[in-house]
């Protein structure tokens, strides 16, 4: 029996699985990413989780093979260059893997891989129009119009996480530009944007907040807002329902631009925290941004899996 190798590639884990042609998840393994090393260090990190895999499993003849990325893609080359999460000039993927393997190798988006999963596997089986948002270390989002996976010139074609939120805003993204979407309300971005407002429209707040040494001393971690706002810190639940705001902006730039008719979300700040602290404010301030009629959003039930699920969608049925 022939199987397939998916991958999921963050920018802080890279989770690889090998699964049977039929879909279904055989073994699977996480580690963090590397981030030293040669352009091909990446690529020998998930030929060295395979052969971890394989002494558990057992010898397979691996067909294709899927990865689903951070970006920003070259996808037909199948590399990464200039990633803002990842401390490389240029990571390469296909041809490492393919000599290894001796099988074909496509590379897409991490977000777009997700989208795909869960067209295949999880709550847009039936569903025509739909948008993955992934709210993580960055942000990322996969569409589905009519069918069809977009992709674009190079596998870019949803960067939304890049949309601008604040066309004259304080902060750079990862990317070097400013007012994106990401540079708010990432995983990454946070802490940043979380001092700011307590330093400026919350100073009132800040003395009495659980949050103010760790702001103070630049220890910020976007988990801490969350865990403060779970408590009902003054502070927190304000820095969260600015966070709807911005959420809420690049929701609508989603919305307007594939007129979706079910948003599915993932990534560790939508998976670890209740619906009230991450849903509820987009959609309080959603009908401010929006044109388009609003979809259903919900979050994925394919959980922390879903850009390998994607992946192993995309092997078994390519969308190119």
């Amino acid at each position: 029996m022939n199987y397939v190798l998916a991958v999921d590639l963050g920018a802080t884990y890279v989770r690889v699985a090998i699964a049977s042609c039929d879909g279904k998840i055989v073994s699977k393994a996480k580690e963090r990413v590397v981030r030293e090393g040669r352009e091909n260090a990446i690529a020998k990190q998930i030929i060295k989780i395979y052969e971890n895999l394989i002494e558990k499993v057992g010898k397979v003849t691996i067909d294709k093979i899927a990865i689903g990325s951070i970006g920003p893609l070259d996808m037909r080359k199948g590399i990464i260059i200039n990633p803002p999460n990842l401390p490389f000039e240029k990571i390469v993927l296909k041809d490492p893997l393919k000599e290894y393997f001796k099988a074909d190798v496509l590379v897409l988006n991490d977000a777009v891989s997700a989208a795909w999963g869960e067209k295949h596997f999880g709550l847009g089986r039936d569903v025509e129009n739909l948008a993955y948002i992934t709210l993580s270390t960055g942000i990322g989002v996969g569409v589905i119009v009519n069918g069809k996976l977009l992709l674009g010139k190079d596998g870019n074609a949803h960067e939304m996480g890049h949309a601008v939120v604040n066309y004259d805003s304080p902060f750079k993204c990862g990317c070097g530009r400013i007012g994106h979407w990401e540079a708010y309300a990432s995983g990454r971005n946070i802490p940043r944007f979380a001092k700011y407002l307590a330093q400026t429209m919350f100073k009132e707040l800040l003395n009495k907040s659980i949050l103010k040494s760790k702001i103070v001393n630049n220890t910020l971690e976007a988990r801490d807002v969350f865990e403060a706002a779970k408590k009902k810190d003054p502070l927190a639940l304000k820095i969260i329902d600015e966070l709807g705001k911005v959420n809420a902006s690049g929701f609508a730039n989603v919305i307007n631009a594939y007129d979706p008719e079910l948003i599915t979300v993932g990534g560790a700040i939508a998976l670890n925290n209740p619906k009230e602290l991450v849903i509820d404010p987009i959609l309080k301030y959603l009908d401010m941004y929006v044109v388009n009629r609003v979809p259903k959003i919900e979050i994925t039930k394919l959980g922390d899996d879903i850009v390998l699920y994607g992946a192993v969608a995309a092997a078994i049925n390519p969308p190119l």
